[in-house]
This record gives C-alpha cells, sequence and structure tokens, in this order.
C-alpha cells in the first residue's frame, strides 16, 4: 500500500497544476482476498486522487456501466494492453490499475 501511495504522490506533484488530467481507477484484481477488499483499495485511491483536484476522474459506476455498453469482458482483464484498451473505451489519459495482497497483516 505504501508503494501505491508514493507513486501516486509522485504522478501527482510531477503533473501541471493549471491542467486537469482525464483518468479512470479501474477495478483491482484481489489476489488471496475478496473482491470487495480490493473495490475498497480502487475507492481509497479515487477519492484521494478526486480531493487533489488535479484530475477529471470517471465515476466508478460510470465505468462499469460504459463498459457494459461496449460489450467489453473484463474477466482476466490484468495485462498492459487490456487497460490500455480500457482507457481507450472510457476516453481517458490515464488509468489506474493493479492487484492488491496481504502480506501478514499488510494489504
Amino acid at each position: 500500500m505504501r508503494k501505491i501511495i508514493i507513486l501516486l504522490l509522485f504522478l501527482i506533484y510531477n503533473l501541471n497544476a493549471s491542467e486537469k488530467i482525464s483518468m479512470a481507477v479501474y477495478d483491482f484484481d484481489p489476489s488471496g482476498l475478496t473482491q470487495e477488499l480490493a473495490t475498497s483499495v480502487a475507492d481509497f485511491i479515487q477519492d484521494g486522487l478526486q480531493q487533489t483536484g488535479r484530475f477529471n476522474l470517471i465515476e466508478r459506476k460510470k465505468i462499469q456501466s460504459i463498459l457494459k455498453e461496449q460489450a467489453f469482458q473484463k474477466t482476466g482483464c490484468t495485462t498492459t494492453d487490456c487497460a490500455v484498451e480500457v482507457g481507450r473505451i472510457l476516453n481517458v489519459d490515464n488509468i489506474v490499475t493493479g492487484r492488491v495482497s496481504q502480506t501478514g497483516s499488510r494489504i
């Protein structure tokens, strides 16, 4: 989790503050955890990005609706190519995706 936060902070500080970036936070894949926990982590990241005021984020519910309309099957979407395709469908410049796992008591 710490690596994700550091990466996001790096991304935020290196962006031009006057220009909002279009972005989507896609579903995270759970690794040995529940999908609900992975979704909570994705929601946490989206909320943090939204609070900066530097991004135009697509609502997570809207993402599912758009992908459903486009008949996009997200099952097994774990590759970079798949994430790029989702970004194209959503018409965003950047997409955040990942895998959530647990090591000891740390997520």
